[in-house]
């Protein structure tokens, strides 16, 4: 749909007595930065055909991360795990019939129990982007790769592993 042939198109376009060598390739000097423009036209829709194509599922987003570091998806060293859960503390009131939760003392030695506000949270990712130690990447570049893909609203972490 978009392959335009500029040598072709000058020839087609001049009438039968401009046709000289020396006139085409004056024009063809005058569309370079045309044929350029092009160029950078057709290697932009390209990307841009190849992003429309992905979306937030978790294999795509493992898709794209390793395409962009690794030059191909089918390495799948960059790797997309869910966040660790964490049970939340709920505190009842004695008469309701729910499982008794003791409070004890800072003196007395048992294990400590933290109450938390709902805008407190332990657990603030909704997903880890595992990425191998080994590979240099830019922090910055991988995250806005991934905001690009992901969800709205759901968070995330980047955190290096030993492969």
């Amino acid at each position: 749909m978009y392959s335009i042939d500029f040598e072709i198109l000058i020839s087609d376009l001049l009438p039968w007595f401009l046709r000289t060598v020396t006139f085409k390739s004056w024009i063809s000097s005058l569309l370079y930065p045309l044929q350029v423009l092009y160029a950078d036209f057709l290697t932009f829709r390209t990307e841009q055909m190849f992003r429309v194509q992905l979306s937030g599922q978790v294999a795509h987003l493992e898709f794209a991360l390793n395409y962009l570091y690794y030059g191909d998806g089918t390495l799948r060293r960059i790797i997309i795990s869910d966040s660790y859960y964490v049970p939340s503390l709920t505190v009842y009131n004695a008469t309701e019939t729910e499982e008794s939760i003791f409070v004890f003392n800072s003196s007395e030695s048992e294990a400590s129990l933290f109450l938390l506000n709902t805008a407190e949270s332990i657990d603030e990712t909704d997903f880890i982007v595992l990425v191998p130690e080994a590979l240099l990447f830019d922090e910055n570049k991988m995250r806005s790769t991934v905001n690009i893909f992901k969800l709205a609203g759901s968070r995330f972490l980047i955190q290096t592993y030993i492969a």
